[in-house]
């Protein structure tokens, strides 16, 4: 079985320029010239001494910090912020209308290049969507973030489906392959049985497969 793709890959990178005036210092004063790089292409910011960052909304992080919330509540507010964006962009271009219903009138191709955008900004990565069949995988290649952010991830697209659809959403991680993640977007008895094969070590195709009744192979990861 072979996806069709829709990419998301803008070719750009913006540099934050110096701004007001400078302030006499002892010494050297700051100068904000390349302190924040936003790779649209890759879907990272980098400070000026090249390490990736994540930029997240405060109240949300508050809240994690303080245990009243989640690591997937967080990237619930990181997704429903991104796609309230999108919407506001569809609606205003279309006259006006419910952004919501500039979402879901709109085509899947230009949801995912402009949330592909509003994620690429905060540095989540590169999207596309990869369909296999009825299976839709969400897939940032590159991305920065390991496995102890998988529940973040998640979170980032029940944000932004559950908030157009008004329905739960099931993610999970399905495969995670050096700097390339998949998240596949299911219903729940779906998602349960993914999760099993995930952790029974299953490839994704075996996944995916597995949503369109068909057998899965019998091949096997090893252990990590």
């Amino acid at each position: 079985m072979s996806p069709s793709f829709v990419y998301h890959k803008p070719e750009k990178s913006l540099t934050l320029a110096p701004f007001g005036e400078k302030r006499a210092t002892m010494g050297s004063p700051f100068d904000p010239a390349l302190a924040v790089t936003f790779d649209l292409g890759r879907g990272q910011v980098e400070l000026a001494d090249g390490e990736p960052q994540v930029m997240i909304p405060a109240d949300a992080l508050a809240a994690v910090l303080s245990g009243e919330s989640t690591s997937r509540a967080l990237g619930q507010a990181i997704g429903v912020g991104a796609i309230g964006r999108v919407a506001a962009r569809l609606a205003s271009e279309a006259g006006g209308r419910r952004a919501k219903d500039g979402v879901r009138g709109a085509s899947l191709e230009s949801v995912v290049e402009l949330l592909g955008g509003e994620l690429a900004v905060v540095g989540l990565g590169n999207l596309r969507v990869e369909r296999w069949g009825k299976a839709l995988l969400f897939v940032l290649d590159p991305h920065t973030l390991d496995a102890r952010c998988d529940e973040l991830v998640c979170g980032v697209f029940d944000g932004a489906l559950a908030s157009v659809t008004d329905k739960d959403v099931n993610t999970l991680v399905v495969d995670r392959e050096g700097s390339q993640l998949r998240v596949l977007c299911a219903n729940a008895r779906a998602a349960a049985r993914a999760r099993e094969l995930v952790l029974e070590g299953a490839f994704f195709t075996e996944i995916v497969s597995m949503l369109h009744d068909a057998s899965p192979r019998s091949s096997r990861r090893g252990p990590s």
